[in-house]
């Protein structure tokens, strides 16, 4: 904790300032501490403890002391795409970390904190000392969207990249370096953490499909409660990013289970273990991408008719809804996968297949 105090006044992200000097009605915000434990991705030993010194931003008004809060992140397909484009080009990647991004962002009002418990000011009354900030710190409302718009700013006007009209986090640039090689995804450092939230590290046998064809996922009205034994919409979350970044075999069992996440039943819960079963037999498996100049953009789509049709739950109109998917690949390379519920209730399996290829030509609008 002494560190993070002595490099924040160091990197003069803030300035100790007299009570006095603040400006009549400012509000004087209080301090947060975030304790974290750094370990090594593959071995999960803890290397070190780290403290971070935050703003208290929970009790910051809207007009007051901040306006707008959004800041884009980047899509999974704009990642793909890149990646695609870059080793069909033969373009070298790389990826990096900002090491403490938001404080390198300057502040867009002025703003004020308390001096952190336990901290005291050489010479003086510490209660008569507040922190006036001068780097967008940790915590604020605002701080993603004021750090983007510096990282922005610094990208297009210094370094001259040029934004992308798709995906407000691409930027782009000429002079690059050329190495051979496809490019491999996979994330099966997310995959041991969901089997941690699982309690299925250890002596669990694998399933060889992501979920079981005989069954099918409805509400299950008549069923037991889900018995809480993990934590079921934190590992839907955490399936859900796994298969938008690198499992698209996974993409109909994943959106079938997170359809029940408000009221999970005994079933549900089942179909999550079954998957992990799946995912843990299948951790090593990959999505190569090795583009083929010679292919375009492709799409390749299928739907089903009332697939979820169950007579046991009739009053739930969900069941009779057809169920479609598609692939959009560029270069041979999928970039955008969905398995998806359709909106409207199909009458036949004609009208259900021409929904989903009329939803993948809309969608093939928006490379983003």
């Amino acid at each position: 904790m002494k560190k993070e105090w002595e490099d924040q006044l160091k990197n003069e992200n803030f300035s100790i300032i007299h009570r006095t000097s603040v400006p009549e009605g400012a509000t004087i915000f209080p301090t947060v501490w975030q304790m974290k434990q750094k370990r090594d991705i593959r071995t999960r030993e803890v290397k070190k403890y780290k403290a971070r010194l935050n703003f208290d931003g929970s009790k910051m008004k809207y007009g007051q002391d901040y306006d707008q809060t959004y800041a884009p992140v980047a899509s999974w397909n704009s990642i793909r795409t890149l990646l695609i484009v870059s080793a069909m080009l033969g373009w070298k990647t790389k990826q990096i970390d900002y090491v403490l991004a938001f404080p390198q962002a300057p502040v867009e009002r002025e703003l004020y904190m308390k001096l952190p418990a336990g901290f005291k000011v050489v010479d003086g009354n510490s209660n008569e000392y507040i922190l006036k900030l001068h780097q967008n710190i940790y915590g604020g409302k605002a701080a993603s969207r004021v750090w983007y718009q510096y990282l922005t700013k610094v990208l297009v006007d210094k370094l001259e990249f040029k934004k992308s009209n798709y995906d407000e986090c691409v930027f782009y640039k000429g002079n690059v370096m050329k190495p051979d090689g496809s490019i491999h995804l996979t994330q099966p450092h997310l995959i041991d953490q969901i089997l941690k939230d699982l309690n299925m590290q250890e002596d669990t046998a694998t399933r060889p499909i992501p979920a079981a064809s005989s069954k099918l996922l409805s509400k299950h009205s008549d069923s037991p409660e889900f018995d809480g034994s993990f934590h079921y919409r934190s590992v839907i979350g955490k399936l859900n990013y796994l298969e938008k970044g690198s499992r698209p075999d996974i993409a109909y069992i994943v959106h079938q289970c997170a359809r029940f996440s408000t009221c999970p039943k005994k079933e549900h819960g089942k179909a999550v273990r079954w998957l992990a079963r799946y995912l843990k037999g299948t951790k090593d498996k990959r999505l190569i991408l090795q583009p083929d100049r010679t292919k375009g953009l492709e799409v390749h789509v299928n739907a089903d008719f009332a697939g979820n049709w169950d007579p046991k739950e009739y009053e739930d109109c969900n069941t009779a809804r057809s169920r479609h998917g598609y692939f959009i690949n560029f270069a041979g390379c999928p970039i955008v996968w969905k398995s998806q519920l359709q909106t409207e209730i199909a009458l036949s399996s004609t009208e259900s297949e021409y929904t989903g290829i009329f939803y993948t030509h809309f969608v093939k609008q928006y490379p983003s």
